[in-house]
């Protein structure tokens, strides 16, 4: 029988996936205005979004390993066959659009990065459960350090995403969904002043970040993005900032820090009451998908310009009204997820499970 759904972590993941859709329109406007507060949210956003997507993957990844069940080969290949097949989708609008560039699918700097890194995290999950978990979490914050200290290429099969990522995910699947479903059902429990407060407290947290980044130089606002995300190779940030491979390693260090805590303030505010991001939720993969494809023709056509035009309010507000109702439209219709499940059904005939059980559920 499927497991049921989280109504919370559904909601999580619509607002990130929202976040997702607005951040894109965003980035494209930071290349044609100075404006320092459509930077700031940019990066505000760029800071936890996906950390917290990839997070939310790995809460559920133990699941593989559970009820005798076995490891899913079957969801890598379902990851890395959405990948090529998206790539590929994404290369022929491009020849369609008239933008001719080379297939190379091992050059990863495009969306699809999400779907690649994702079905690498999935393989990495029989390493992980036979590690205890401060081994786990030492070894990649090692490995997120040293990749982005000595890798000149950081788009070869996304490799710089992929360890930055890594930790990320390794939390989520050591602490597992029930640890986070058991603290939001206690959190709901308390009384209504407690819970308010604690809100309020988390909302303060989040303004106060995004003040931040709208009050520093913009450089500065630009390393802070860049260091919570693949694009912070040491090699690729010298280029702008003069780092020493020490200094350099304790801001990697830091930027967990600063996901952490902006993550769980958005794990604070979110509701945890079914709504219509329940539903964007649910079929976030669908969304990220589909919007990507309709990204790309929009900024092709030249319309990021056309909005500008009209005032730098619009490239603040445009992309987080577009960015929900788009996201909304894009989860209504459930052939896409039918699409993927037929995928993923063959995947399944075509890959066996391996019997495996994580040592941390053994001991647990």
């Amino acid at each position: 029988m499927a497991a049921e759904r989280s109504a919370y972590i559904d909601n999580i993941k619509g607002i990130l996936i929202c976040l997702v859709v607005a951040g894109h329109m965003l980035i494209t406007f930071t290349t044609l205005t100075d404006s320092k507060a459509i930077l700031a949210l940019t990066n505000f956003i760029y800071t936890f979004h996906m950390p917290l997507f990839l997070f939310c993957s790995g809460l559920f990844a133990a699941r593989s390993f559970k009820d005798g069940r076995g490891f899913r080969l079957d969801n890598v290949l379902l990851y890395l066959l959405l990948f090529v097949l998206f790539y590929t989708a994404a290369y022929c609008e491009d020849l369609l659009l008239g933008n001719a560039r080379t297939y190379n699918p091992f050059e990863v700097s495009s969306g699809a990065w999400y779907l690649l890194t994702l079905g690498c995290f999935v393989a990495c999950t029989p390493l992980l459960a036979k590690l205890r978990w401060p081994v786990a979490l030492v070894g990649s914050l090692v490995l997120s350090v040293g990749c982005c200290l000595f890798v000149d290429d950081p788009n070869l099969l996304a490799n710089a995403r992929f360890f930055t990522y890594l930790p990320v995910y390794a939390v989520g699947f050591y602490l597992e969904s029930g640890a986070v479903l058991s603290w939001r059902k206690r959190f709901d429990e308390r009384g209504r002043p407690f819970r308010w407060s604690l809100i309020f407290t988390a909302a303060v947290v989040l303004v106060l970040y995004f003040l931040l980044l709208y009050g520093v130089p913009d450089d500065i606002s630009l390393m802070i993005r860049r260091l919570c995300t693949g694009a912070n190779t040491l090699p690729a940030l010298q280029k702008t900032y003069p780092l020493s491979a020490g200094v350099y390693a304790l801001l990697r260090l830091a930027s967990y820090l600063l996901i952490a805590l902006i993550s769980i303030a958005i794990l604070v505010i979110t509701p945890s009451r079914h709504s219509f991001l329940s539903t964007v939720g649910e079929r976030s993969l669908q969304v990220y998908i589909v919007h990507l494809l309709l990204y790309y023709a929009w900024q092709r056509f030249g319309l990021p310009e056309a909005m500008l035009s009209i005032g730098a309010w619009v490239g603040i507000v445009f992309p987080f009204v577009i960015g929900v109702l788009t996201a909304f439209l894009l989860a209504l219709p459930a052939f896409p997820n039918k699409w993927v499940a037929a995928l993923r059904r063959l995947c399944a005939r075509a890959m066996p499970r391996t019997e495996h059980e994580p040592r941390h559920l053994k001991e647990g």
